[in-house]
Order: C-alpha cells, then structure tokens, then sequence
C-alpha cells in the first residue's frame, strides 16, 4: 500500500511465519514488518485516497485500520502472512489489521482507491452475522475478487465523492461515507467473482469455470475429467484447455483446486473445532494427501502449521 498521508513506524515485527521462501520478493527477506501508526484527520473514521504508482517501493506493513483496496487499471501482487493476491482491473482487496501485508512488482500504470477504516467504525458498522469477517484481525480465507465493471464503477464513485469530503474537511460526510462505503463494498465482495473478469471471456470457458465453482462437495462425474468437461461447455478438450488457461490464466486443475481450498478455508473459518479431513472432503478434495499438496503449494505451509498461526 502507498500512503500519501504521514505515518510513524513501531516496533519492527518478524517476516510472517510458516510463508514459503518462493511466494516472496527478495526484499522481504531483509526487511522486518512495521506496525505503523496513520496520521488520520481528528474525529475522521477513516481516510480515502486515489494511489498512482510513483515508482516507489513498498515495505513489508500492518496497522490497526481494516484497509480496502480497488483497482482501476494497472497490476502487482500483495504478500499477506502466508498468501498472495494477483491483482488486476476490478480486484477488491480487503487487507486485516494483523496481516502483514506488502505490495511487489505493481506495473507502470497502476492507479487504485486505498481506503482505511478505524476499529471503531468497524465495530459499530459491521454487526451482522454474515459481515463477521471485517470485525476480524486476520480471517481464514481469501479476501481478493473481482467486481464487475458496474459494480467496481459505483464503489469508485463513492471513493471519489468522500475524497472530496475529505479534502473539504466535511466529516460528517465522511465519516457516515465511510459506513456506508464499508457495508457497500463488503456487499459487492461476496458477491464478486473469484477470478478476474473478462469482457471477451469465450461461453465454453465461463460454462466450465461456472461448473467447477457448483461442484461442491459432491464431484460431479460430468465435470470431473477435462473430456467431460469439455462436452459440458460445448468444445473438445484440448481447445478448452487452451482457451481457459489464456483467458484466465490458470489451468482448468489449478482453478478447481483453487475453489476447492477456498471452500475449505470458509468451512474451517465456521468451524470452532475444525477436523482438517472432514472439512478437506467436504470441499471436494478426494483425499487428504490430495488436500495437503494443494494446501502447501497454495499457502506456503502445512494446513496444521497453518491452524498453529491462526491461533498465535
């Protein structure tokens, strides 16, 4: 995150445990995570920001604001405790007061609303069951999507309308903004889409993505093979396979072990005694050994380390 606003550093915090050496850009491993501490105006809930990449580069960071990012054009990668986000055009990013959390490899012409949310705006806004996860330090799960064209275009605009409150000093305005921005944004988020969203997406590979996301925890025999698959979305496997992979950057594979760790992650986030086994086959994984493979690959350590770290 670049912060236009001042800001002192705290107590510097080690490099997030149990995060695989190969997710990290090489200056992490020199630089220690600081909390810092955001200069935001007196009696504001909270501070709004439009980002334009000035070629500056970024420190591993936490702070005690929930931070919600939203891309407008350009590209980089976030390193969070042990997971990363590819983020693109569209992608709302939430990022947790306990997470540290850095930016690495932005393009040229990355520009993104940043905005920061106080503790306790969060507290009193985000009080339904189904918004739990913003009252959290650090939740289980991934917390990057991609928002329609529509939908990132109306959230922007209510970025830019409290930016100017902001710079006017009306705080009133933003600060009641703000709420509404927090429960709007958090609305647009879970109903956004796990993967970026492409005008010129082929039927076939949004037909195959959207069969793997419903598969569940009950594999489907007519989407379990690439073949089958294939004859679902209307093309021969090889040409699929091709296409999905170009469109959307992933492999037909990589994208359903992608759903199925995600649907585990939100099992073990609603379990208070979670059992990794059954939690595993419940989001599809047809064995633990399978399950573990995946796990490491994606979040950098073992699912039971991971569950030590959850807990610290």
């Amino acid at each position: 995150m670049g912060f236009p606003l001042c800001w002192s550093k705290g107590k510097p915090t080690p490099a997030p445990a149990g995060l695989s050496s190969r997710l990290l850009p090489d200056s992490y491993h020199y630089l220690m995570a600081s909390r810092e501490k955001l200069q935001i105006a007196p009696g504001a809930a909270g501070a709004v920001w439009r980002y334009v990449y000035r070629g500056i580069q970024h420190q591993p960071h936490r702070h005690a604001e929930l931070e919600l990012n939203l891309v407008e054009r350009g590209t980089s990668h976030y390193v969070l405790d042990e997971r990363r986000y590819d983020i693109g055009p569209g992608a709302l990013v939430w990022l947790f007061p306990r997470q540290d959390h850095v930016m690495v490899n932005p393009s040229a012409d990355l520009v993104m609303w940043i905005v920061v949310f106080r503790p306790w705006l969060v507290r009193d806004t985000a009080r339904a069951t189904g918004e739990r996860p913003l009252r959290s330090g650090a939740p289980a799960g991934r917390f990057c999507r991609f928002l329609q064209a529509p939908a990132a275009r109306r959230i922007a605009a209510v970025c830019q309308d409290l930016a100017d409150a902001q710079q006017h000093g009306q705080l009133g305005r933003l600060n009641h903004g703000l709420a509404y921005l927090l429960l709007s944004a958090w609305a647009g988020f879970c109903d956004a889409a796990l993967e970026p969203v492409s005008r010129g997406i082929h039927p076939a590979v949004e037909r195959a993505a959207h069969l793997i996301r419903q598969e569940g925890s009950r594999p489907d025999r007519d989407v379990a093979s690439v073949v089958a698959l294939a004859r679902r979305a209307g093309l021969s496997a090889g040409r699929l396979s091709h296409l999905f992979h170009l469109q959307t950057g992933m492999t037909l594979s990589a994208f359903r072990a992608q759903c199925r760790l995600e649907r585990f992650l939100e099992l073990l986030a609603a379990s208070s005694r979670p059992n990794l086994l059954r939690c595993a086959l419940r989001a599809g994984f047809g064995s633990y050994a399978q399950f573990h493979r995946v796990f490491r690959s994606r979040m950098g350590c073992g699912p039971r380390e991971y569950l030590r770290i959850r807990s610290d």
